[in-house]
């Protein structure tokens, strides 16, 4: 391979080739250089020359124009006033002047018809003029009353003649015209001197030229033998495959590659019989294409190709260009470089499907997560970003961060970017985007660049449902909160008020009934239904309590609600009552309706608590037909109903909070205020009993919720069960257990009044000894449910292991252990809830032994026999 180069060494039938084109072409090229150059220096030097020539006649020639024309006017100015003295004055001046300027070939004064009046040879005198040419240029002189020129001969001379109007000094009337000629031959010579001189500067300058270039040409033939041997020098040690083919295609030289790539190349072989075997025919077909797009048209050409070289598969990138010309033009050697990009490919093929791989995960990630710059800029957006502000992500590149997130034109204070960018370091916090009424979950992430910040990483995980689950098990674990309280505020209450509202039934039976001390006892019975109701209603707001649906007047739940409001709001509030005593009824649980008023109220009185205003409290009976499009809903059945309405002057909802009142937990109020419960809870009851409710409000024209209920032509049944009523006797003998000793004491003075024999004991373990030693021996066991050692089903249990005959009634103020329906199942016969009235009690004693079906009164039953004595009162926390 050194002998391609090395000039010591013979050189091998391909590179002698090589050499051959070398020489052949330095020769020619120093040839044709020296007179390529020669040629242009001396067509440019006589383009000069013309081109100087051209303009400095032109300027010569325009120089005479303006020196005749002077002339000319000089001379009919002067003759004008000459000519006034007469015609020999006249020609005694043009022959004066004649005799002092020697170059003016003649001077003659004519009168318009061509008459010469004076002339510098005296002979001419009185003629007239001779000539076409002369007689134009009068004429046009005349005419056009301006001075003209012409070149004639004139004598063997070349003659400037010019002609100029005169004008008469008195009346300034046209006289004739004055020509002069001036003699031209001296100034001509002169002018073929200069350019006889120029030529023949310029045959000099072409001469030093020819002899400089062919100096050069010696310089840059040694300059092209120097970049042969570097050519050499290049091919020999270059790293890559580059080749030299001819027009034929065959391989002139090439880089030690070949060798190393090919082994040992042939001479007078083409570079497509090379490497025919290692390349598909459609690359070398390929190849050839190039090849002579390269031969046609001169341009430089750049393919790729897959070539197999010892059993491996390669990808080259072959760049292919002209470096020779011949005589025409045209393209004769062409050189070939190539690079082996196989690992580049393999590289940019790892890294186009890692880019795929991380555009995926980035767009398939559900948080949103944009790129910033550190001016808080985006510039990339994933697709959850996109489809959570309802745009293109391309849509958000360019908008700061603050703008979509917080709809804001300034960063919002607390944003972790801002603390991120002081601190360079993590950095999250919760944000609430107003218009998507949702919050986020923000992470900034700072991207450090060789210790400067460059942009920061945005992540925001929407936790709306996160924090509505939060919220929601914080208001599930306050109600699970609230009903264990409320189980034990049950418990303890009724047992309280069982001995105060039976020994006050007891004294009512023991005066007159209409004395002031029964009508004292008698609001002492209604406050304790009143009570107990309180404790139902609490029961039944923490889900712990039965719900009783009966047919009942809502007004009078309505004037209750009222009673409790005035009595409980500020005097800021002023209440407008429009309640229709006959509405009529409906088929409910009244401890809900009651919840249901409160509620309302209790919101209307939260919007005007500030600057308080009017409170209207409604019920009317309405008839909605298919028509009616005062309905709240098309989903109310045409019907009657009875319609509730509250109102208030307060502060008033946007239409944005209006779709949201009734979703569970929504809240407008401060923490602390509300739970986002109330509503949804209404909404519930009024939709479970086949209502309708609906909301009108604006912002600072307060707010009305109507409420429609489906009316019943039923009627309560309360007078039905009690009128006429009378407490039944009986006789047995009843152990009475309750570790509550007033409760037994009014107990057995209860049973003993109605005639039965009654053993009490505050132990449920003695009960159970009094009951073991004696089996048979008490006719009924009236037990509590929550007792020590021995709970009230224990000790029912125990008792009918011991009697199967025995009726057992279970009492209790409350208890999470066991319903009514589950002391049916077990065998107790009677269930009654504290505090326990007389007659209730009496009923279900007559009933369990005298087995009178006719007294077998539901819980419900049971349950109106205590309203007799009081209304009931219902009473809600707000939410």
């Amino acid at each position: 391979m050194a002998g391609r180069f090395e000039n010591s060494q013979p050189a091998a039938p391909g590179v002698s080739l090589m050499t051959r084109a070398y020489t052949s072409s330095k020769n020619h090229h120093d040839r044709k250089l020296a007179l390529s150059f020669g040629a242009i220096v001396l067509l440019l030097m006589l383009a000069l020359f013309s081109l100087a020539s051209h303009l400095f006649i032109q300027l010569y020639e325009k120089k005479e124009d303006r020196l005749s024309s002077m002339l000319a006017t000089i001379f009919a100015d002067s003759i004008a006033k000459v000519s006034f003295s007469g015609k020999y004055h006249t020609r005694l001046f043009v022959e004066e002047i004649q005799d002092r300027i020697p170059a003016l070939a003649f001077i003659s004064v004519e009168n318009k018809e061509g008459k010469i009046m004076a002339h510098s040879r005296s002979g001419e005198n009185n003629t007239y003029l001779q000539g076409r040419e002369s007689t134009r240029l009068r004429d046009l002189s005349l005419n056009h009353n301006t001075i003209v020129s012409a070149d004639r001969i004139c004598d063997g001379q070349v003659i400037k003649e010019v002609v100029s109007p005169y004008r008469s000094t008195l009346d300034n009337e046209l006289m004739g015209v004055v020509r002069i000629g001036i003699k031209m031959d001296k100034v001509h010579k002169e002018q073929r001197k200069t350019i006889i001189r120029l030529i023949i500067l310029i045959i000099i300058l072409t001469l030093i030229a020819i002899g400089g270039i062919l100096l050069l040409s010696r310089h840059f033939g040694d300059a092209h033998r120097i970049l042969a041997t570097q050519l050499r020098g290049i091919l020999a040690h270059a790293p890559l495959l580059i080749t030299i083919t001819n027009q034929d295609g065959r391989l002139l030289d090439c880089s030690k590659q070949c060798d190393e790539l090919f082994g040992s190349l042939p001479d007078r072989r083409t570079l497509k019989q090379y490497l025919e075997g290692h390349l598909s025919p459609p690359d070398i077909l390929r190849l050839s294409q190039a090849n002579d797009a390269i031969f046609t048209t001169g341009q430089a050409v750049e393919l790729e190709l897959e070539i197999e070289l010892h059993g491996h598969k390669r990808i080259w990138h072959v760049s292919k260009f002209a470096i020779a010309h011949n005589d025409h033009g045209r393209p004769n050697l062409i050189c070939t470089f190539v690079h082996d990009i196989t690992e580049r490919k393999q590289s940019e093929k790892n890294a186009t499907e890692a880019k795929d791989q991380w555009e995926q995960t980035f767009d398939a990630i559900a948080d949103i997560i944009t790129i910033h710059t550190p001016d808080m800029r985006i510039v990339r957006a994933n697709q959850a970003a996109g489809r959570m502000f309802q745009v293109a992500p391309e849509a958000l590149i360019g908008r700061f961060c603050y703008e979509v997130f917080c709809e804001a034109s300034a960063p919002c204070s607390g944003c972790p970017e801002l603390r991120s960018r002081h601190d360079q370091r993590h950095h999250q916090a919760i944000i609430h985007h107003q218009k998507l009424g949702k919050s986020f979950e923000v992470a900034s992430f700072p991207f450090i660049d060789n210790g400067r910040l460059s942009g920061f990483v945005h992540i925001a995980k929407d936790i709306t449902k996160s924090l509505m689950l939060e919220e929601q098990l914080r208001q599930s674990q306050k109600l699970e909160a609230i009903g264990t309280l409320a189980g034990g505020i049950a418990h303890d209450f009724n047992n309280i008020l069982t001995p105060i509202l039976g020994y006050a039934e007891m004294a009512l039976t023991d005066i007159d009934p209409g004395s002031p001390l029964a009508q004292e006892l008698q609001q002492i019975c209604a406050a304790a239904g009143r009570a107990k109701d309180l404790v139902q209603q609490i029961l039944g707001f923490s889900r712990r309590g039965p719900q009783d649906e009966k047919t009942f007047h809502p007004h009078v739940v309505g004037k209750e609600v009222l009673k409790l409001l005035r009595s409980s709001l500020p005097s800021t509030i002023e209440f407008k009552t429009d309640i229709d005593d006959n509405c009529g009824t409906i088929l409910a649980d009244s401890t809900q309706f009651h919840q249901i008023i409160m509620n309302l109220c209790t919101n209307a009185y939260h919007a005007m608590e500030k600057t308080g205003g009017i409170l209207g409290l409604g019920l009317s009976r309405v008839i909605i037909d298919k028509d009616d499009h005062k309905v709240a809903s098309s989903e109310l059945i045409p019907g009657d109903y009875i319609m509730l309405s509250v109102s208030d002057t307060g502060c008033g909802m946007d239409r944005r909070t209006l779709e949201r009142i009734f979703e569970p937990y929504f809240t407008t109020k401060i923490a602390g205020k509300g739970t986002g419960l109330g509503l949804s809870v209404v909404h519930g009851i009024v939709k479970s009993y086949g209502g309708q409710i609906g909301v009108y409000s604006e912002p600072g024209k307060g707010t009305t919720f109507r409420v429609y209920l489906p009316r019943t032509a039923d009627q309560p049944i309360l007078d039905e069960v009690t009128a006429g009523f009378r407490l039944p006797s009986g006789q047995g003998r009843i152990l009475v257990v309750d570790d509550e000793q007033t409760i037994t004491a009014m107990l057995r003075k209860i049973l003993e009044g109605l005639g039965y024999q009654a053993t009490v004991t505050n132990d449920s373990r003695e009960a159970l000894s009094l009951i073991e030693a004696q089996p048979s021996f008490f006719d009924l066991l009236i037990t509590d449910m929550t007792m020590p050692y021995l709970t009230g089903i224990e000790l029912a249990q125990k008792a009918m292991a011991l009697n199967t005959e025995l009726p057992i009634i279970l009492c209790t103020g409350f208890s999470e252990l066991i319903n009514q329906e589950q002391a049916y199942a077990i065998g107790i016969q009677a269930y009654l809830s504290k505090p326990i009235l007389i007659r209730e009690l009496a009923l279900t004693l007559h009933r369990l032994l005298t087995k009178d079906k006719n007294l077998n009164l539901s819980h419900s039953d049971q349950s109106r026999i205590m309203q007799r004595f009081y209304t009931p009162i219902i009473w809600q926390p707000s939410s």
